[in-house]
């Protein structure tokens, strides 16, 4: 239970938005080539890129901090 708990806590930490795109990342690519998927990721990476969560992440970073995430 303690180890679901620490998981839990972990994925809660991070960016809602990276959260639901690799949740619906994963279940696209399941029936796709591998030459698919990778496309689809690369698609979702570009997307990610210009959201708010990601430019939190990298100020986060740069200020050496926890980001915080809307």
């Amino acid at each position: 239970m303690e180890a679901a708990r620490s998981v839990a806590t972990s994925v809660a930490e991070k960016s809602p938005t990276a959260s639901r795109f690799a949740k619906r990342a994963t279940s696209m690519i399941e029936y796709m080539t591998l030459r698919d998927g990778y496309r689809c990721e690369q698609e979702f990476t570009h997307e990610l890129t210009d959201t708010r969560d990601a430019k939190e992440a990298a100020l986060a970073f740069r200020e050496k901090r926890k980001a915080v995430y809307e």
